[in-house]
């Protein structure tokens, strides 16, 4: 289909028939149209509608505030009663559920031009883009440099149009109110302003509003609308439930994710794709990675290659250390130096303890040993429990996972960050398979989410394995 609209000269999306003040609004469009096409013109000539993204959504700059005829000029030629009840219209027209479609991104965003018909009539899309950007204004105004004598003038009309009177802002104030929650809506309505594809982040971001009946069209059904890096993004296989589609969208992601960011980026793909706990494709790589699964179930292929792209990941960690280093007493305790970690003893056989400072313990698998590195997110302990990894040097100055760790923090206040004049401490790139990365964020969600943990919690968690086959998740030294 981005095939298809892509090679159109002209789209026109039917939004239904009238209603809600919607025959009203297309004639004020049409009555209005050169005020549309000035807004249009210097918004659309100027960085004005650049996007970036606040809260998860993106915000689109709005160019009559940076623009003073066009402020004006909305303000002389279209009556106080008249913007109400346009605003009213608008609002009305984009909650329609047609704007929060997935599907409709590329038929109004793709083709050279563009039109919306509601009812009997028609109405380009640059209107109704300029018609948002007004509304916006007149809602909520802007004053920019307000002590100057134009402006002054300016801020004073728009007060005497819009809030001049306790009953003028009980009218303003519902449609006030009503344009903050559509914002999805809005954003449908604008990102095709600058006709350019985004980054697959931006675009994932985006669909947080957006609605599909099936969750695998978050991604095939913007595949379209995404600039990939190599010009050719992949191609939609129905066939994937939608966790192997999660591991695809992760796969795709920019290789930016740091370790304390890449469980949120995971639970994101989650709840977009809607990942539970019935999927098969889940519990089989959930089982996989079991404690109590059989050792000759677990994946050993050697130099396999994953039909996804490998996600890398940036870690810092510390080095386990002899507890000869400890140097440093409190009271009749001794305790170790801020940056330091030392094995304190083992936990009943099934999980042990490391010590990263005199506020932080660390459970690791029993195998641990001495030399063994953990890593934590960014290098703190800044949460009352994070996922952490153990890591073991291996040839080729490589680093193979040992398997997770669970940190707990007693006092926040008191933590020390790993800093970096220290030979025990170190940067990682680790370089995972998705499906690693997601069971492991997975897992540690229904651990996090249990409201009291014991023992046995803590060694379930930490008898799974990371990697679902030999190293296929490894780590090198970071530059």
């Amino acid at each position: 289909m981005g095939k298809i609209y892509s090679g159109a000269k002209h789209v026109f999306a039917c939004v239904g028939p009238h209603e809600e003040d919607s025959e009203y609004l297309m004639a004020k469009i049409e009555h209005h149209r050169s005020i549309f096409d000035a807004v249009r013109r210097w918004g659309q000539s100027t960085r004005s509608y650049d996007t970036f993204y606040v809260s998860g959504y993106p915000y689109l700059g709005n160019p009559i505030n940076d623009h003073m005829c066009r402020q004006l000029r909305s303000l002389f030629t279209v009556r106080t009663s008249e913007r109400l009840r346009m605003s009213k219209a608008f609002v009305s027209f984009i909650r329609r559920p047609y704007f929060t479609r997935v599907w409709v991104l590329q038929e109004l965003h793709l083709a050279t031009g563009m039109s919306y018909c509601c009812g009997a009539d028609v109405q380009p899309g640059e209107s109704f883009r300029a018609l948002d950007a007004l509304v916006e204004y007149w809602v909520s105004p802007r004053y920019i440099y307000p002590y100057w004598t134009l402006y002054r003038y300016q801020r004073w009309l728009s007060q005497r149009s819009s809030f001049s009177s306790k009953r003028s802002k009980d009218l303003w104030r519902p449609i006030q109110l009503a344009l903050k929650k559509t914002g999805s809506s809005r954003v449908c309505l604008r990102l095709g302003v600058s006709a350019q594809k985004q980054d697959l982040d931006d675009v994932l971001a985006m669909l947080r509003g957006f609605r599909c009946v099936d969750a695998r069209d978050y991604l095939y059904g913007i595949l379209s609308l995404v600039r990939w890096p190599d010009g050719h993004g992949p191609s939609p296989d129905y066939t994937k439930d939608n966790f192997e589609v999660a591991k695809q969208a992760l796969s795709l992601w920019p290789r930016d994710h740091t370790c304390y960011a890449f469980r949120s980026n995971c639970r994101r793909l989650f709840q977009l794709f809607g990942v539970t706990p019935t999927l098969q494709s889940l519990q089989d790589a959930i089982a996989l990675r079991s404690s109590v699964a059989p050792e000759a179930d677990h994946r050993q292929l050697e130099n396999r290659t994953s039909e996804f792209a490998t996600v890398s990941t940036m870690w810092r960690g510390i080095q386990i250390s002899d507890v000869s280093l400890i140097r440093k007493y409190i009271g009749d305790r001794r305790q170790p130096e801020p940056v330091s970690c030392y094995m304190e003893r083992e936990r009943n056989g099934r999980f042990v303890w490391l010590r990263g400072s005199s506020t932080v313990s660390v459970c690791a698998p029993v195998d641990t040993r001495m030399g063994d590195w953990c890593l934590v997110a960014n290098g703190h302990f800044t949460q009352p429990f994070i996922c952490g990894l153990i890591l073991r040097k291996s040839k080729d100055d490589e680093y193979t996972v040992v398997g997770p760790a669970l940190a707990k923090c007693w006092n926040h206040e008191l933590d020390h960050p790993l800093a970096n004049n220290s030979s025990l401490v170190k940067s990682f790139i680790g370089w995972s398979d998705p499906e690693d990365l997601l069971v492991l964020a997975w897992t540690l969600d229904q651990f996090a989410d249990k409201e009291e943990v014991f023992d046995e919690d803590i060694e379930e968690f930490l008898g799974m394995r990371v990697c679902g086959w030999e190293d296929s998740s490894y780590f090198e030294p970071a530059l």
